[in-house]
């Protein structure tokens, strides 16, 4: 069976395209009072589309996991033990900032010269990367590379938006969405791999070829752009807002990743930190709302109840999500003295449940036309894992991979519905600005995930660590809790974990004990973010999903010759 015959198996629906230049939207209007309209079919023009975004998300997804088990041999190798972590936090900073930008540049310049612009810069930061001599060169390298790959993601869900009716566009989301998980999936198999058996390096010099394969599909995408110069065009990108928003959320994920660590929560550092980035967001809302003349973020984004309802799910959920995939392995690292391949291949659960899970809520979407339960059911199901992942102790064995179901199953089912919820509620030429807000909201959940998950471990890893000594079930000495102590306040919990088997067996038992513990204080912490998920989703309103599809972005008419049936 082709890929044609699979995707035309989903349920068929009307399309009609029009130019929509008016900020109007009928809500709740029902396809029986909808004119006639032409049956809307995946024909090979849109396989091909699909095709191409789906090996481009494969690329962003692959580059979001397969670094993270290479940093201890990169920090060896370039000796930047200090900084390494910032490896990871570039990349996902400027992923997350790029998006409102490359929403906005959708919207100016179409959406292929964009995605194409998103490919380039992927690829030039994946050889700065393969090429680094120092930590310097290796982050410039990781926030261009940051950068394509948020713009990849986003791009990916606007083209989608523009050629789907919303009562189809799950089903695609979570095609999408699949695509992306496989490339997580793989990714630190991959790079653990290269990492412990060839180099480092070659987890950037990979992402070259898949680039510029994905560089040649997107360039046979016959989308519609509109006719502007580049100077003109430039001129009218909201600059002055993104750059304020990329300061303020540098100067947040500064003071997530020091706080507790590095510097005290009450200190001068974190405080002004915060500070200083609530009052650039502040500022970032006025520039929006009050002196932008075309707005990364339009005011009718947020004073929709409904749509606003979304992102604050968007956000939530993304901390879960994040917070869980970015620790699991690392929890059977810790607890279980799993190696880098063997804990890759430890969550493999969650990959395998995730990436269905994001699909199948999609086609439940196609099917019942309804998001609001699908999200609803996903939440719930979704905090049941991690009540039951917070059970976990150091003895737990079976139960390490039978409660990774319920959590990945909640959080893929979260991925693939929430955007068409929002964008329902929206008029149809908000659908680049209302993706990239999503995207830019989700990768900001997972940055505040992947932040408060760390900085949990760190400032309960002491307290546990007495508990455990207190307990007397383990046999080591005080001297030995001190030492571990003050190794961890000089680095970090969490790099902590290589140095658990120098230990003697009982200290090294008793600090696996310690890990599990602290870990279960951080599900405890993801809990109320997944109970947030709840109730937003309450909050929204379940309105028809529309059947139609009104883009000035879509495909170009078929050559007369191809419509005649001669090509």
């Amino acid at each position: 069976m082709s890929a044609i015959d699979v995707v035309s198996m989903l349920p068929s629906q009307s399309q009609v395209s029009h130019p929509s230049t008016e900020l109007t939207h009928e809500k709740g209007v029902s396809s029986d009072s909808l004119p006639p309209a032409e049956e809307w079919k995946p024909d090979r023009r849109f396989i091909l589309v699909l095709s191409a975004l789906s090996f481009a998300t494969l690329l962003a997804g692959l580059e979001c996991t397969v670094v993270g088990l290479s940093l201890p041999a990169i920090a060896k190798d370039l000796h930047a033990t200090e900084t390494v972590s910032w490896v990871g936090s570039s990349f996902l900073l400027l992923t997350t900032c790029a998006q409102p930008l490359m929403g906005s540049l959708a919207d100016i310049f179409g959406r292929r010269p964009t995605i194409q612009l998103a490919i380039v810069l992927f690829a030039v930061g994946s050889l700065m990367g393969g090429v680094a001599k120092n930590m310097g060169t290796l982050i410039a390298g990781r926030v261009i590379q940051g950068a394509g790959g948020g713009g990849i993601t986003v791009l990916t869900e606007i083209v989608l938006s523009d050629l789907v009716p919303l009562s189809q566009r799950g089903a695609y989301y979570g095609m999408i969405g699949m695509a992306f998980s496989i490339g997580t999936t793989i990714g630190p198999i991959i790079g653990g791999a290269f990492a412990q058996y060839v180099t480092w390096r070659l987890n950037f010099y990979i992402m070259l070829p898949f680039a510029a394969v994905s560089l040649v599909l997107v360039s046979f995408l016959n989308l519609k752009s509109p006719e502007i110069t580049l100077a003109a065009g430039l001129a009218q990108v909201d600059w002055l807002g993104i750059v304020t928003l990329s300061g303020s959320l540098t100067g947040i994920l500064i003071a997530l990743s020091w706080g507790g660590g590095l510097y005290a929560w009450n200190s001068l550092n974190i405080i002004l930190a915060l500070v200083f980035s609530a009052l650039g967001l502040g500022v970032y809302l006025f520039i929006e709302f009050r002196v932008a003349k075309r707005p990364s973020l339009p005011k009718i984004l947020l004073t929709n109840r409904t749509a606003l309802a979304g992102f604050v799910f968007t956000f939530a959920h993304g901390v879960v999500a994040f917070g869980l995939i970015y620790y699991l392995p690392i929890i059977f690292q810790s607890v279980k003295g799993h190696g880098l391949m063997r804990s890759a291949v430890d969550v493999l659960v969650t990959c395998f449940v995730l990436s269905p899970s994001a699909v199948a809520g999609g086609l439940l979407m196609v099917y019942t036309g309804d998001y609001k339960y699908i999200m609803l059911f996903g939440a719930a199901v979704q905090t049941i894992g991690l009540g039951l992942m917070s059970m976990w102790t150091v003895t737990s064995n079976g139960e390490l991979y039978g409660y990774q179901v319920p959590g990945a199953m909640g959080v893929g089912l979260g991925f693939s519905v929430v955007l068409a919820g929002i964008q329902n509620s929206l008029p149809e030429n908000t659908v680049a600005l209302s993706a990239a807000t999503q995207q830019f909201l989700r990768n900001f959940g997972g940055m505040f995930g992947v932040a408060i998950g760390a900085t949990v471990l760190q400032s309960r890893f002491a307290d546990n660590l007495d508990d455990v000594f207190g307990g007397g079930l383990y046999a080591f000495t005080s001297a030995e809790r001190d030492h571990v102590l003050s190794e961890v306040s000089k680095t970090s919990a969490l790099s902590y974990v290589d140095f658990i088997n120098t230990l003697s067996p009982g200290a090294a038992e008793a600090v696996r004990a310690t890990f599990a513990r602290s870990f279960a204080d951080n599900w405890y912490v993801l809990l109320p973010f997944s109970g947030i998920c709840i109730v937003s989703t309450l909050v929204m309103k379940k309105v028809a999903l529309r059947t139609t599809v009104e883009s000035d972005y879509g495909l170009k008419d078929k050559p007369a010759e191809i419509e005649a049936g001669n090509v």
